[in-house]
This record gives C-alpha cells, sequence and structure tokens, in this order.
C-alpha cells in the first residue's frame, strides 16, 4: 500500500532515495538533483502519488495529460516519457529502478524493498 512505501512529509514525497518536491517541481536521487521536462515531472508525480498502485496508460494519460489523452499517439508519449523517467532515475545498473513495468497492463512505483522482492520473484 502506498502509506508503507513512500512517506510524504507535507508536500514531500520520499520512496528510498528519491525525494520528490511537488510545489518546487524538483527531483532529487541519491541527495542528487535530477533534471526533468514538465511532462516527466508530472508522470513521476503521478505515480509517487499513487505508489504501491499499478496505473495503466490511460490512467496516466487522463491525470498527467488531460484532454490530450484522447488524440493519436497519446499512449507512445506515455510510453516514451516512462522510458526517458526509468532512465534519469537508474544512474547506476545496480540501482532499483523505482518504476516498475507490470507487464499487460502499466506501471507502478516501487520501494527498494519491494524491487528487491519482486526480483527475487521472478528469479525463481
Amino acid at each position: 500500500m502506498a502509506e508503507n512505501l513512500s512517506s510524504e512529509i507535507g508536500p514531500v514525497i520520499v520512496i528510498g532515495q528519491l525525494k520528490i518536491d511537488l510545489p518546487a517541481r524538483c527531483v532529487w536521487l541519491n541527495e542528487e538533483f535530477v533534471s526533468l521536462t514538465p511532462l516527466e515531472f508530472d508522470a513521476l508525480a503521478c505515480l509517487a502519488r499513487h505508489a504501491g498502485q499499478c496505473l495503466s496508460p490511460a490512467e496516466l494519460l487522463c491525470e498527467v495529460w488531460g484532454c490530450y489523452a484522447r488524440t493519436r499517439g497519446a499512449k507512445n508519449q506515455v510510453d516514451c516519457r516512462i522510458k526517458s523517467l526509468r532512465h534519469k532515475l537508474k544512474a547506476n545498473p545496480d540501482d532499483p529502478p523505482y518504476i516498475l513495468r507490470v507487464r499487460g497492463y502499466g506501471w507502478q512505483m516501487v520501494s527498494d524493498e519491494e524491487w528487491k522482492a519482486h526480483r527475487a520473484l521472478s528469479h525463481q
């Protein structure tokens, strides 16, 4: 559940080493600033607010892109932004990805511990 995964300190969400300051629209990973585009930040903030829940592309489109969600190529926009976010949040190949792809459904924001548990299950 989200309350176990992230801690929200006022307008700041903390998930593992990831810190998201919602009003300032700033993100830090391992105490280092992460430069994001406005849409990348909005997608990350959406996933973080729903940490632990799996979100479909349609849910992300509606919450982040709004009315744009019904235009041609909108799902591809989500895929591109999430791919870029995952790349920016994974400075070290051994780091957990924070954004987990849920095959056949969408994406889920996960903590370090949840990533390790998922990885252990997938290797059994």
